[in-house]
């Protein structure tokens, strides 16, 4: 039986960063080494979404939940009905039979070596010296206890070929070594990793046309705050003649009070001409390629978004404990003053406005900015990726 190339793991839950990151490299892959035999695994039901129709296979796990309880997230039953505890022990088993009966020559796992609910031990332990493990990590990690664990240390150095770092030293010059010096590697150093990047290597954006207006994305339980929602639709309604229309994409998420949510969301705009709501999906890449100017929040994936779009913004902080947001986000800022960061606790319709007018002012910058971060960290990724598939073939006798 032939081998899988290269099995792409990320896990799920919460919000589709992982998911996005790792579809960013089976894209790159598909492109640029399409003899490859690529498959991408997770239980994010959007996959199919986010890769537009591009030939990378994905097998769908069953989905993990969560939800959030007195401000803290907490794993829920998933889609299936199964607990939470339920579903770790059984994608556990899932994820080994595949990797079993696959046997890929290479395996990318994002975030952390262990997986959620340490859903990829028994996979590690099943392809112990059969397949050569990579980790790939974002640009900043942040105080995320599961990374630094010594269970993520160990499971690292016993089954993990090499490490990935999907960021860029003139941002964050300190995390590589940081890295390092938790997982004993020096990381591969490959830069961003944008999605966005790499639909429109593919072809697969719509035509952006002249750039115009505001892009906005707000997940699920930014929806739902009335205040922040209010600081929106009036600062659209003050800028929308000349910024632009503004295009606001809201998750808004399935549990029980998505509806009421979208109700405010309604009654907020109604009387903002300028302003469209528009759910969450595949229309904000689209969106965001063809914007003038920006408004997300912190995310790794929010703001390679931006990157890819060479647009600059109003970047909101969510005020994390271990200030991985705003430390991340004071890097960029360093080499594009078009990025504008805000405390979303503190929004209000004059600052937001005031953000994005400082955004604007630094845009004569755009000539410079193409050196500014590295974005071709997907590309960069899938080519270490194939080249380890064709050691695995020279030493297996097959051709490269």
């Amino acid at each position: 039986m032939e081998r899988l190339d290269i099995l792409l793991y990320a896990h799920d839950g919460r919000g589709i960063g992982h998911v996005s990151r790792t579809a960013a490299v089976g894209l790159a892959l598909r492109r640029r080494h399409p003899d490859l035999r690529v498959a991408l695994l997770s239980g994010e039901r959007r996959v199919e979404g986010l890769v537009r129709g591009a030939p990378l296979d994905w097998i769908k796990l069953p989905s993990y939940a969560t939800r959030v309880v007195e401000g803290r997230s907490q794993g829920a039953p998933g889609d299936c009905g199964l607990s939470d505890a339920a579903l770790g022990e059984a994608r556990a088993e899932l994820i080994r039979a595949a990797a079993a009966t696959l046997r890929p020559r290479v395996a990318l796992a994002d975030h952390t070596p262990q997986g959620k609910h340490r859903e990829l031990v028994p996979a590690l332990e099943a392809t112990s010296g059969g397949t050569a493990w990579v980790l790939g990590v974002r640009a900043v990690v942040g105080g995320v206890g599961k990374v630094w664990s010594d269970l993520a240390a160990g499971l690292f150095r016993k089954h993990f070929r090499t490490l990935f770092w999907y960021g860029d030293r003139n941002v964050s010059p300190t995390e590589a070594e940081r890295l390092e010096s938790h997982f004993g590697r020096a990381p591969d150093v490959c830069g961003y990793v944008s999605r966005l990047r790499e639909l429109d290597a593919a072809g697969l954006l719509a035509p952006a046309g002249m750039r115009r207006g505001v892009v906005m994305g707000l997940s699920w339980a930014d929806a739902a705050s009335p205040g922040l929602l209010r600081a929106v639709s009036e600062a659209a309604a003050r800028t929308c003649k000349t910024l632009g229309p503004w295009r606001i994409f809201l998750d808004y998420g399935r549990g029980e009070g998505a509806g009421t949510v979208r109700e405010e969301a309604a009654r907020l705009f109604s009387g903002v001409p300028g302003a469209t709501l528009c759910d969450f999906g595949e229309a904000y890449a689209d969106a965001m390629a063809g914007a003038r100017l920006a408004v997300v929040y912190g995310g790794y994936n929010s703001l390679t978004d931006v990157l890819a779009a060479d647009i600059g913004g109003v970047v909101l902080l969510r005020g994390m404990k271990d200030n991985e947001q705003e430390l991340h986000v004071a890097g960029l800022a360093a080499r594009r003053p078009d990025l504008v960061p805000l405390d979303a606790a503190r929004l209000d319709a004059t600052g937001l406005v005031q953000g994005l007018e400082k955004a604007l002012a630094a845009a004569p910058v755009r000539s410079c900015r193409a050196e500014a971060v590295s974005i071709d960290g997907a590309a960069r990724a899938a080519d270490l990726l194939a080249a380890l598939v064709r050691e695995s073939r020279s030493k297996e006798g097959e051709g490269a």
